[in-house]
């Protein structure tokens, strides 16, 4: 075989070396074919065109050198054998050359050695060309398989022996949740738990050991979330069949997973709603005859299993005639769309009794069909019952409309019961209301149905035992045998419902239902949810009327509170002025002379503005102005120290009786003002009784219960004390009732009375926290009922009254007080009896006055109410300084004011205005003496 030529570029400046360098290359017995070029552009230009196997060049020509065109070849990224010819290099040039890339050199002189030189490197150009070919198929081979690995579903994960991992492909990575170069020197241990990890190390011993299995594990990503994934491993051994670790085939398997979960998920429920109970399910062949049914449809049908399945049952059999019609429907549906749409009919269970069912059918497959039917029995019971229930509506509606009308109570009950005897179709209706206080039951309204137009007068005690049934247990009741004691005489009834009338707990009323025939649930549930209504109404009613007396009942207090506010001012300033009427009296009376007429005329005086004083403490007792002075009393003992005084206001023609009670609780009233009370409602029974009667006077213990407190504003909750006074007398009226409490009204003659004593009265029992009541009507006397709380404390004894042998003192006494007349009449007072005084009108002066002089003062005198500061705080501002100085404080009137100041929460002492000079002396001593 003739070998290939050897195509040789020379870059030779020189023709004749050039054909000399030929001559020395034909000693290789190889066809040379050369070519001569002496620059860079020609020998550029033959590379680009030509396909060369060798290159030799001079070293050194004129435009052009061996370095250079070694160059231009690497330049282009060709690797072909480069040889230097030249005559005049150096070694140390020779070894530039090769580090530059030159392959030999040959002296010129030395052509001979050109032959084996040529011959060498074509050789191992060829060598380097068989190893860049096998390399680039090498690569082309990995990037090939590379493609493989990362385009295939699968991951690849390459393990080394030591467990850790040196390759993952893309998808590995995706199902280990991480990239895939942190993944590398990783662990598999770090994306298992520690039952998959165990797992999986012993699947890779098994697998190193050339046991070939499969493993299934969880990988755990750092999010939460995992994948599943079913792992493969191969063995990997080196050339002298050590062992380097294991090649992992791993397939995600989450979906499968999912798919299988789902398909047990669905498997179980259709399990659950086959052994629920709830539907009937039944597999029938195509030609409808039943060959499986759960539990459900057998107690449907009312069959055993083995005796359902051990015969040919079909659908048919079960259906009655009427149903079939819409099962040939459904059958149609069934083979056109393999489902059938839901349709309802009724099945024939095994003792003969029809059953309402929902049925829907699907084909399973070509040779099963599944049937799946709803009981509708409740839904038909409920249906009818909704009807019954629009029935009810209808009438509450009737009803509810009738509970609007502006009307007297038993004119709405009475079309109340029209309309239950008419709508719910039985013999009569009756309603009775729970009256207060003693809770009676009273019949309110009767009608008839059925044509029977009955009212109230007929068999009047009809019912009521078992209206007091239903108020006793406040439960319905349902009786279909009335005893003949309840059945009204000549109206024989034989059944009775009967429901509570209830709102929030309270019984307003019972609502009953009579009939001749037994009474079904149904129509006792249908009275229950009309109850209800009813009850709201009668509520709203009482409520109504409720309204209108407390409306009253605020009007009148509204203006008794303004009256009482009124002669509450008009006493206060009234006080100021009689304790200075009252002093002058005194001192013009004990100036004069015995037998002087001027004497007797300062008495008259005197006794005119005692009894003007007593006017203003009526008034301030009805105004709850009056300082009362509360202790534990025992009411029966009261009575009996007034037994005698009130038998002689009575006189003998009036009979009076006293009736105590032995265990009578104690209460905490002013005694003087209790004696007033009864004193005042004494007086007025006797004015009651001008020609003689019966007063008696009765306490008893009782506890007010929340109706009582309802009706009664400001009676509280509990046990109290209940004074009674009773007369026999003419009586009132209800337009006499309803203002005897009022201020200055008077039913005696002129100049018969003031008409502040039941006012008075009134004002006392509201100032010690009681209600008053009184019951009367004209001709059959008067009844007050007196309530005061009941108190667990001792009895208070009295104080003896030890009057001081002396009213004369050498005290100081700072007085204070703004009223220029009240303070000179005090001032005078005092200093007649030997106190030194000083007055000042101001608390600030009196503030002044004790931080510029150290003199000491022994009693502050001090009005309560004054314009800068109240007497209570300038008592203790001043006992700042004068901790050992006493105090006495005085007010006309003892409002809000008096307690707002402080003087019944500190040891302050007080007396109310007027003061006489015996009064005010007393007191004066008192507290210095104390």
């Amino acid at each position: 075989m003739t070998p290939k030529p050897l195509r040789v570029l020379i870059v030779e400046d020189s023709a004749t070396d050039a054909k000399l360098v030929a001559q020395a290359l034909r000693q290789t017995n190889r066809v040379i074919d050369f070519l001569r070029v002496e620059d860079e552009v020609s020998m550029r230009r033959e590379l680009e065109t030509a396909s060369w196997d060798l290159i030799i060049s001079d070293w050194s020509m004129p435009k052009f050198n061996a370095l250079t065109a070694l160059a231009v070849m690497k330049g282009m990224e060709l690797d072909l054998p480069f040889i230097i010819v030249s005559g005049t290099i150096g070694e140390e040039t020779a070894v530039a050359a090769m580090r530059a890339g030159a392959h030999d050199y040959v002296l010129k002189d030395k052509l001979a050695r050109l032959a084996p030189v040529v011959e060498r490197e074509v050789r191992e150009s060829k060598i380097r060309e068989e190893r860049r070919q096998a390399a680039k198929a090498l690569l082309e081979s990995e990037a090939r398989y590379r493609r493989i690995v990362e385009t295939t579903s699968e991951g690849v994960w390459v393990i080394d022996a030591g467990g850790k991992t040196t390759f993952m492909n893309a998808r590995m990575a995706q199902m280990l949740g991480c990239d895939v170069n942190r993944g590398i020197g990783r662990s598999p241990s770090e994306f298992l738990d520690d039952k998959d990890n165990a797992a999986l190390t012993t699947y890779l011993r098994l697998a190193s050991m050339g046991i070939a299995n499969q493993v299934e594990v969880r990988f755990l990503h750092n999010d939460g979330t995992s994948v599943s994934a079913l792992l493969e491993a191969t063995p990997v051994f080196d050339a002298a069949r050590h062992y380097e670790g294991s090649l992992a085939m791993v397939m995600d398997i989450s979906e499968r997973k999912r798919s299988e979960a789902a398909r047990r998920a669905s498997e179980s429920r259709f399990k659950c709603l086959w052994e629920s109970g709830i539907i009937l399910i039944a597999i029938s062949d195509t030609g409808d005859k039943i060959i499986e049914i759960n539990d459900a449809g057998l107690e449907l049908l009312g069959y055993a299993r083995d005796e359902l399945l051990a015969q040919p049952i079909y659908w048919d059999d079960l259906t009655p005639p009427e149903s079939r019609r819409a099962d040939e429907t459904a059958r149609a549906q069934l083979m056109s769309r393999g489902i059938a749409s839901p349709w309802e009919k009724e099945l024939i269970r095994k003792d003969g009794r029809r059953v309402s069912i929902l049925a829907a059918a699907a084909i399973l497959d070509d040779s099963v069909r599944i049937v799946i039917g709803v009981d509708l029995t409740e839904r038909k019971r409920a249906e009818q019952n909704l009807q019954e229930r629009m029935r009810v509506a209808a009438l509450t509606a009737d009803i509810a409309l009738v509970l609007t009308h502006e009307d007297a109570l038993e004119r709405i009950l009475q079309r109340c019961v029209g309309s239950l005897a008419e709508h719910l179709d039985i013999d009569f209706v009756r309603i009775w209301t729970i009256e207060a206080p003693n809770n009676v039951l009273v019949l309110q309204a009767t009608a008839g149905g059925r044509g029977n137009q009955l009212q109230a007068p007929l068999g009047a005690h009809l019912g009521e035992a078992e209206a007091g049934h239903v108020v006793r247990t406040r439960e319905p009741y349902l009786t279909n045998d009335m005893p003949l004691d309840s059945r009204g005489g000549d109206v024989s009834m034989a059944a009775f419902a009967g429901y509570p009338l209830l709102v929030d707990g309270e019984l307003v009323g019972v609502v009953g239902l009579f009939s001749r025939e037994p009474l079904s649930e149904v129509t006792g549930n249908g009275l229950g949810s009309l109850a209800n209504t009813i009850a709201v109404g009668i509520q709203r009613n009482n409520v109504t009327r409720a309204n209108v007396q407390l409306e009253a009942q605020l009007r009148q207090a509204q203006k008794m509170e303004a009256v009482g506010r009124l002669a509450g001012g008009v006493a206060h300033d009234f006080n100021n002025i009689l304790s200075v009427i009252l002093s002058s009296a005194d001192f013009i009376g004990s100036d004069a002379k015995a037998g002087d007429s001027i004497r007797d005329d300062a008495h008259e005086i005197y006794k005119a503005a005692m009894r003007a004083a007593g006017l203003t403490r009526q008034l301030l007792m009805f105004s709850r102005q009056q300082v009362l002075a509360p202790k534990v009393l025992d009411l029966d003992e009261v009575l009996e120290n007034m037994d005698k005084m009130l038998r002689r206001i009575l006189g003998e023609d009036v009979e009076f009786a006293i009736r105590r009670n032995a265990r009578l609780g104690r209460v905490r009233v002013d005694p003087s003002s209790i004696d007033q009370v009864i004193m005042n409602l004494v007086v007025n029974a006797r004015d009651a009784m001008p020609t003689g009667g019966k007063l008696t006077i009765e306490t008893t213990n009782v506890v007010l219960d929340e109706s009582f407190v309802h009706q009664h504003p400001g009676a509280n909750l509990g046990p109290h004390v209940m004074l009674t006074v009773s007369d026999t007398g003419t009586g009132m009226d209800q337009a006499t009732q309803q203002r005897i409490f009022e201020p200055f009204f008077t039913t005696k003659q002129v100049g018969k009375g003031t008409g502040l004593g039941l006012s008075t009265v009134l004002g006392i029992v509201q100032q010690s926290q009681g209600v008053i009541r009184v019951d009367s009507e004209p001709g059959k006397g008067t009844t007050f009922n007196i309530y005061l709380p009941r108190v667990d404390d001792v009895l208070e004894a009295d104080r003896a009254n030890h009057p001081n042998s002396t009213l004369h003192g050498s005290e100081t006494i700072l007085l204070v007080e703004d009223e220029d007349q009240v303070r000179m009449a005090a001032q005078s007072l005092l200093e007649r009896n030997g106190y030194q005084v000083i007055e000042m009108s101001s608390p600030g002066e009196a503030l002044l006055y004790s931080e510029t002089n150290p003199q000491p003062i022994d009693l502050l005198l001090t009005d309560v109410v004054m314009p800068q500061m109240s007497g209570p705080e300038l008592a203790r501002r001043l006992a700042l300084t004068r901790p050992k100085m006493k105090v006495l404080c005085m007010s006309g009137y003892a409002d809000d004011s008096i307690v707002r100041h402080g003087v019944f929460e500190s040891e302050i002492a007080f007396f109310q205005k007027p003061f006489t000079p015996d009064t005010l002396m007393r007191k004066v001593r008192e507290v210095l003496d104390a």
